[in-house]
Order: structure tokens, then C-alpha cells, then sequence
């Protein structure tokens, strides 16, 4: 969760400094032009401009990683110092990676718990002599029954109530 932050506060350092240097104004230049360079996935992304599969850095998981972590969430951005409109499609760019995410990985949980559901009679009735040992730390949706099903907030309105919590 430290990659987008940490690369977001140096180019806002380079860009700042870069006022006010008068010797190493080169340097700084280059080191712009190296971060460009290296974290192009991230940088295309912060400037809205389209990620190729091959571009460094151009994983989706950086970005939510910085998101979701509760120390980050979008208060990086303010180092960008972007106008409100600009940042505020950056923020709906993020927030619709997020969901896509949760999106496909909801669909694969329910269709795993159908999987498991459907099978699951044959092997409790093959399987009745063989006690099945509870994994540790196994938080598998797969492992609890069905009662909390309806209790399941649509991911938008989980990830709307995590970013608006203080």
C-alpha cells in the first residue's frame, strides 16, 4: 500500500523543488523523467491515460492496496495538487477499479459456493466415517452456511461506507 503514495509524494517533491533549484535543475529532471519511466503504469494512471498490459507498475492491486489501506485512503491525492475536477475523476477511476474487483470476485465466490454446495451431499454421504479438520486462519466463504447470504452488502455500498468513515 506504500507504492502509489511513496511515488505520488516524489514526483510532488521533484515538481516543488524544481522551482527552486538553480544547480542541479538537470538532475531533477532526469530524476522526473526516470520515475516516468519506471513506475509508467502508475504514472499513466494518475494522469488518466490508458495502462498497457506490459507497462511497469500497471497492476490495478497498487492502487487499491494505497486505497483500501486505512492509513491512505485518498489523501495522497491532495500531493498532486490536481484541479477539483480532475481529481475527483482519478477518485471515480480508483473507486470503479475497486469495484470491478470486488464485482468478479463475488461472482467467483458464488459460483465456488454453488460448486461446493452441489457436491457437497456426495461427499458427507461417502465421507461419514472421515472428520474434515478446520484449516487455521481459513476464512473461506465456502466454510459458513448460507444464513448470512442476505445480510451481504452490494460492494459499492461497502466500499462507499469505508471511504466515508473517518
Amino acid at each position: 500500500s506504500l507504492v502509489v503514495p511513496s511515488i505520488v509524494h516524489l514526483i510532488s517533491h521533484l515538481h516543488d523543488i524544481k522551482q527552486d533549484i538553480s544547480f542541479c535543475s538537470k538532475l531533477v529532471e532526469q530524476l522526473q523523467e526516470s520515475i516516468k519511466t519506471r513506475f509508467s503504469g502508475i504514472t499513466n494512471r494518475l494522469n488518466l491515460v490508458d495502462v498497457a498490459e506490459n507497462d511497469p507498475y500497471g497492476d490495478t492491486l497498487y492502487f487499491m492496496a494505497a486505497v483500501l489501506d486505512p492509513a491512505f485512503k485518498f489523501y495522497w491525492i491532495r500531493d498532486l495538487q490536481l484541479p477539483i475536477h480532475m481529481e475527483n475523476r482519478l477518485k471515480q477511476n480508483i473507486i470503479q477499479l475497486i469495484i470491478d474487483e470486488m464485482n468478479k470476485d463475488s461472482k467467483k465466490s458464488k459460483n465456488d459456493l454453488n460448486k461446493v454446495s452441489s457436491s457437497s451431499a456426495t461427499i458427507t454421504f461417502t465421507a461419514t466415517s472421515k472428520v474434515k479438520r478446520r484449516k487455521l486462519f481459513n476464512y473461506d466463504d465456502s466454510n459458513m452456511d448460507d444464513s448470512n447470504e442476505s445480510t451481504t452488502l452490494d460492494p459499492t455500498v461497502e466500499l462507499n461506507a469505508y471511504l466515508n468513515d473517518p
